[in-house]
């Protein structure tokens, strides 16, 4: 198939490809869609594929700004370079074929919030799949305006960037994104990924998170309440300078708290650390809790072993032990 013709391009809004075609009394079947055969037809909002193809050429539906679906057949075995590229109204992609290999930004510039469906069970091809499309796109921007990061398409885990919204007052930190037909865990705050903003009042961290990463909240002065579903490591000066935080509650997740993670937080008048073996608050950095308000209680909720040694740490990292609970 090798596209429409000047007058059927203007205009069709809907294209059924067939699988047979009669040339001079011959039949002939449809295998392929041709290199940019559907390029640029903008008014395009449905094209039905037929079973028989099994390969779709570059650019085949490129700048299709109209199209909102599409459905790869099962024979379909190469999906080339750019095919979807620019169609920036496809929100819903099925994938039935899982012998599929995905050319080179064959979505690029598909809306990150797109769905992806597999219509097929076997996991070893979804997994393969799953691989191909996240290594063409390692970036993205959810629903909720977040900025994510693909840390690795084979071990498919988040990095949160940020969010587009500079003004944004509460975040929440999903436990998991869906994203390209994956469920991705939000395992890490990236360095500085919302270092003062100033209008941040309220967060929210999912379970699956497991580092803050160093200022990853500092100088966020609006920031009132911060509830952690999990974290491992809390590194350097992550929520320093946050002059309006009153209290923290740290979860038996947590491992680590780094150098001048809360230095600056004025208000801070409560610190509750809840810990339980196998996983114990291990190391707290030199003044973590330098400059919190001069009326700060410590509550340590733990087996008085496990307690006696994370008040240990407080007191080296520079915590006075008569505040410790």
């Amino acid at each position: 198939m090798t596209g429409l013709s000047d007058t059927a391009a203007k205009k069709l809004k809907s294209v059924s490809i067939p699988s047979q075609v009669t040339f001079k009394g011959c039949k002939y079947t449809v295998t392929g869609i041709a290199d940019g055969a559907f390029e640029k037809n903008t008014r395009l909002t449905k094209i039905t594929i037929p079973k028989t193809v099994t390969s779709i050429g570059e650019r085949a539906f490129a700048e299709d700004t109209g199209l909102k679906s599409t459905t790869i057949p099962k024979a379909v075995k190469t999906l080339g370079a750019e095919a979807y590229s620019g169609c920036e109204k496809l929100t819903k992609v099925t994938i039935s074929s899982p012998e599929l290999k995905v050319g080179k930004d064959a979505f690029e510039g598909v809306p990150d919030t797109a769905t992806f469906k597999y219509a097929f069970k076997d996991e070893a091809a979804i997994k393969d799949l799953r691989a191909q499309l996240l290594s063409e796109a390692t970036t993205f921007v959810s629903k909720a305006g977040l900025k994510f990061e693909i840390l690795d398409p084979n071990l498919p885990l988040l990095l949160l960037t940020g969010s587009i919204n500079k003004d944004i007052k509460n975040l929440s930190v999903p436990d998991t994104v869906m994203y390209r037909g994956t469920k991705l865990p939000v395992v890490t705050v990236q360095d500085g990924a919302f270092a003062y903003y100033k209008k941040l009042t309220k967060v929210v961290l999912g379970k699956y998170l497991f580092e803050i990463d160093p200022d990853a909240f500092e100088g966020c002065t609006s920031l009132t309440t911060v509830t952690m579903k999990g974290a491992g490591n809390i590194w350097f000066s992550a929520f320093k300078g946050c002059t309006g935080l009153t209290k923290i509650t740290l979860p038996k997740t947590v491992k680590m708290i780094g150098n001048d993670t809360f230095k600056g937080c004025t208000a801070l008048k409560t610190v509750t650390i809840q810990s339980a073996s196998p996983t114990v608050l291990y190391s707290v950095g030199t003044d973590a809790f330098e400059d919190i308000s001069e009326n700060a209680v410590f509550k340590i909720s733990a087996k008085k072993e496990d307690k006696e040694k994370i008040s240990k740490l407080l007191t080296e990292s520079g915590v006075d032990a008569a505040r410790i609970k």
